[in-house]
């Protein structure tokens, strides 16, 4: 499905702040996420959000934190459309869990280690996170994104530095 969908979301382009996102405006994207219409804004949308995060993603390496694969969870990881993005995105493998839902997968992780079940969390997450699927990059398609994420750090950068996004967040 993914190789049938132009690079670039058909044109559009959606640059969001994932700290300033609305939930009101997001809402044709909980819409199409539920109809799983595949229209040109969802593309841009899914293409969007994976840049931004990329963009997050680049802040822990440039720590020193290096990055062998990222962990999706939520509801959304069960269509294979939407892990496949990231991977490519990113250059880097992503992974899929077995429970997706990450803040009840948490929870039981914290509640194992305090009834005593394991002596840590570390050992506690160990034997209860479980992967399910891992979506390798595409290096053709993840090439093609390096360029438009090229494209899209420019646009963040002007954006930044002519006032657009402090003018959104008011």
């Amino acid at each position: 499905m993914l190789g049938i969908l132009p690079l670039g979301g058909f044109g559009v382009k959606v640059i969001g702040t994932l700290q300033n996102s609305s939930g009101a405006s997001l809402e044709w994207l909980k819409q199409m996420m539920r109809t799983r219409a595949f229209s040109p804004r969802f593309c841009e949308a899914m293409e969007g959000v994976s840049l931004e995060t990329r963009q997050i993603l680049h802040v822990f390496v440039s720590l020193g934190l290096p990055i062998r694969e990222v962990r999706l969870t939520g509801g959304y990881t069960r269509m294979d459309l939407w892990n496949q993005w990231p991977a490519d995105i990113f250059n880097k493998r992503v992974v899929t869990l077995e429970i997706p839902e990450a803040s009840l997968l948490g929870a039981a992780v914290l509640a194992a280690c305090g009834m005593g079940a394991f002596t840590s969390v570390r050992q506690a997450a160990r034997q209860m996170v479980r992967t399910k699927k891992t979506c390798a990059p595409d290096p053709q398609r993840a090439a093609e994104y390096a360029k438009i994420y090229a494209k899209f750090l420019t646009i963040r950068k002007a954006s930044a530095e002519g006032g657009v996004f402090a003018k959104l967040s008011t």
